[in-house]
Parts: C-alpha cells; structure tokens; sequence
C-alpha cells in the first residue's frame, strides 16, 4: 500500500485533501508500528510548503522516509509552495523527490507539445538544480492512457504513480504503481481496513475505484474533472493557501 498527502494542516480545514498535523502524526505512529514489510510507502503530491514546515519534522520524528513529487514550474514561483533550497532540503535528508509535471495539466488533455513540457521540462529542472536522479513521475489527477504511459517511458522514467490504490503493473516497460489519496477524513482504523483490502481482491473497499473508472469513461476526462472539483471541495485550496501565507507572515513579524 502506497500512501498519498496533498497538504498538511495546522488545524483542520474543508479542502477534502487536507490533513491535520495531528492526524498526521496518528498515522505515522500507526505506520511506524507495522513490519516493514506490512507498512504503507508515504508520498506527497504538489510540493506544497506544508510538506516542509510540517511534514518533514513529523517523518523525521518517526523515523519514516517519504517520496515528494512536485510540480516543478510551481517550485520557487508560489508563495505556497516549497522552494530549491527546501527541496535540496529533503533529498540531503534521504527522501525522495521525483516530478510530478511542469504545471500539473492533466497529460490525457495534453497536445504532445504540452505533454512534452510537463515530462520532459520538470525532470530536466529537478535534476539540474538538485543534482540528483529523477525517475518517477507522480500523474496529475491520476490520468493516464496507453500514449502517456508511453510518453513517460520515452522521457526516461520508470516509475509511473497513479490515484488507483489497487493498481500494480508494467506497461511499455514502466512501472505503474497505484496509491491511497488520505483524506481529512481517513482515520488510523481506515488505514486498517486498507491494508486488510489488499491481499483480498474481492474485498468490498476494491469495488469503488473500478466504479469510478467506468464513471471516467462514459462521461469524459473533462467532465469527470469538473466534477471531481466540486465534490471534493476543490475550492478550499486557496483558503488553505492564504491560511498558510498568513501563518508564514505571522511568524515573520514576530521579534
């Protein structure tokens, strides 16, 4: 089971993908004490600034590594989030950082010009300024088809992560491994009932994510997107970032 953090908060907040530092460190606790074997990878998508502030000092803490995969036009240029020395940052303490695209476009909607940009141009970036290898690629929405997969290979990765918890397979001689998106709402027990799912492929937590695929393809990319947005609160992102923003220039006034 893979594991994946979109932002992490210090007090809770609608934006459905948000998770407080408390309950972030319930679930490290709860992973810490698994076999290794047994224990969930922990990922984070975007390269929000969250994940530096309060993510890393929570791994560090528990003893756990984890993967960021980040947007790379977004690196250095929004307020909220991480910057190349914070980057630099995690690799120097033993996580991972791999591309999660230039600009986050979905790469089903992309021209071949703009999918060439969010492949090729974030892995040249991250591996120039960071100076370390960049070979997994984290999809946008989770968004893949059978010319992105072959896209990716082409771009030189080999490690491809999609938003189907369940999903482990090699395509065109990549590596598609799926995650679990946490949630604001996902608690320790969750995670429980997670892992029990996986070894058992009849397991009813499987059946909704093969549902929402079928939902995919009769409606559309597009629409699934728009439709995606609404549920899920999409809209609470901006709130979180000011929230951030106004934290960081708090601290910064403070004598």
């Amino acid at each position: 089971m893979i594991l994946t953090y979109h932002e992490i908060v210090p007090k809770a907040v609608p934006y459905v993908y948000s998770v407080t530092r408390d309950a972030f460190a319930e679930q490290l606790a709860f992973v810490g004490g698994l076999s290794e074997s047994a224990a969930p990878r922990i990922t984070f998508d975007d390269g929000h600034a969250s994940h530096h502030r309060y993510g890393l000092p929570l791994l560090s803490r528990f003893g756990c590594k984890g993967i960021f995969f980040v947007t790379a036009g977004w690196t250095g240029v929004r307020s909220d989030y991480m910057d190349w020395s914070q980057l630099a940052e995690l690799a120097a303490e033993g996580h991972e950082v791999q591309a999660h695209g230039w600009s986050h476009k979905l790469l089903t909607a992309c021209s071949e010009a703009e999918l060439a940009e969010e492949l090729w141009s974030s892995r040249a970036l991250l591996q120039e300024r960071l100076g370390i290898p960049v070979d997994a690629m984290s999809l946008p929405g989770g968004r893949s088809n059978a010319a992105v997969l072959k896209a990716c290979a082409h771009a030189g990765y080999s490690r491809i992560y999609t938003s189907d918890p369940w999903m482990k397979t090699n395509r065109d001689g990549v590596e598609c491994l799926g995650r679990f998106m946490v949630r604001r709402t996902t608690s320790t027990a969750d995670l429980g009932r997670l892992l029990e799912a996986e070894n058992r492929p009849w397991h009813p937590l499987r059946l909704w994510h093969p549902a929402k695929r079928t939902v995919r393809a009769l409606i559309g990319d597009r629409f699934y997107q728009h439709l995606w947005r609404k549920l899920g609160s999409w809209n609470e992102r901006d709130h979180i970032a000011q929230e951030y923003v106004n934290e960081a220039a708090g601290r910064a006034g403070k004598p």
